[in-house]
């Protein structure tokens, strides 16, 4: 099986050491690069030979707070210009503004800085599979303000399941195959969705999904 080749981005040195000293002792994992903002993080993807067999970059580790360009900043490029590449982010803060701003980046998952080795570890390895991490601290914090309950708003099963598979970065032609339906279908169920949950766009909806633990 093919090695998850990492990228860490941090501006404490300290921090990219440590992180690599870890990942670097799994047997599976490579780090190929750090930086010490987004803008160097673009600057060696840019420059990396991403289609080359055994070079691909699977993900990106990722502080918020860096200068230059910042972790969210960041995360916006990397999955406009690379989308393929997964984004987990590191992070201090718990605030609900900075979750909102994560998920509209379309970042893969959310770990804390002093989270233990084991839980790092099992989110890269989730966020690999295609589903989304966010850790418990994340999860209560953004739960505590921003409830959806299922009065306020009703989804059918086969809503919400289109609603998950959009939130796990499905594409309309993905959710058509694995859900055995027409593709103009599951467009009209992201309609419908949309219209329920009240937002206008895709990073709107995987809120929506976390919010109501779709996710």
């Amino acid at each position: 099986m093919e090695n998850i080749n990492l990228v860490i981005v941090d501006d404490h040195e300290l921090v990219l050491d440590g992180f690599t000293s870890l990942l670097s002792n799994i047997s599976d994992m490579q780090v190929v690069a750090k930086a010490s903002n987004g803008q160097e993080l673009m600057s060696f993807l840019n420059n990396h030979p991403q289609n080359e067999p055994g070079k691909k970059i699977h993900l990106v580790l990722m502080d918020v707070d860096m200068p230059v360009m910042n972790g969210i900043q960041a995360t916006k490029v990397v999955k406009a210009k690379y989308p393929e590449i997964k984004v987990l982010i590191l992070t201090m803060h718990q605030e609900e503004t900075l979750y909102n701003k994560l998920i509209a980046a379309q970042a893969n998952g959310c770990i804390q800085k002093n989270a233990n080795s084991n839980e790092l570890i099992r989110a890269i390895r989730q966020v690999m599979t295609g589903k989304s991490y966010f850790n418990n601290k994340t999860k209560r914090a953004q739960k505590k303000k921003s409830q959806i309950s299922d009065d306020e708003v009703y989804l059918t099963s086969r809503e919400k399941e289109v609603l998950k598979l959009v939130a796990t970065g499905k594409s309309a032609k993905e959710i058509a195959s694995i859900l055995n339906i027409s593709y103009r279908t599951v467009d009209t169920h992201r309609t419908n969705l949309k219209e329920k949950l009240k937002v206008k766009n895709t990073a709107g909806m995987i809120r929506s999904a976390f919010q109501m633990g779709l996710l």
